[in-house]
């Protein structure tokens, strides 16, 4: 692993959180050893805050290439389900420093009781959408954030209180 990307690693196991991840199975391609770059496009999750828990579903987007127009775009089947304690709003945007595409589309559907304050959103995102959502008995205030971050920058983790 790059040594960036390990340190952010690192620094997160340091901080007393926990690393979960999975085998992406890549799509079968001509000469597969030529396809030595693939990286997240587009990072896709709805992020359910009810203090003290958040729970994280995960679906990423991928773009493998061997260079200019022989690649593969793919989505693994079904998404990453996580739960975790935390009073706040959390997503791991600091790992999009690490994508090797010029940039990364961002796509949260935060759900909170009672909605998020717009000023508190980093300004790399917009609100695309607000509304209401019944999910496992409860009602949210849903908000939809999109932003596209460019690659090789510094993205501090996403950390916004839920009102």
């Amino acid at each position: 692993m790059d040594p960036l990307p390990l340190k952010a690693f690192g620094e997160y196991i340091d901080h007393g959180d926990t690393i979960v991840s999975t085998l992406v199975t890549h799509p079968l391609v001509q000469d597969r050893l030529r396809f030595t770059r693939c990286s997240i496009v587009l990072q896709r999750a709805v992020l359910v805050s009810n203090p003290p828990t958040e729970t994280m579903y995960l679906r990423s987007y991928f773009h493998s290439t061997a260079g200019g127009s022989d690649f593969v775009n793919f989505a693994p089947t079904g998404g990453l389900q996580v739960a975790y304690e935390s009073d706040h709003i959390w997503f791991p945007l600091r790992l999009t420093s690490f994508i090797t595409e010029p940039a990364s589309y961002v796509v949260l559907d935060v759900l909170t009781p009672n909605g998020i304050d717009a000023g508190s959103v980093p300004k790399v995102f917009h609100v695309a959408n607000r509304g209401k959502v019944e999910l496992d008995g409860h009602t949210y205030i849903i908000t939809r954030l999109e932003g596209i971050l460019s690659a090789k920058e510094e993205w501090p983790d996403l950390r916004l209180q839920p009102r």
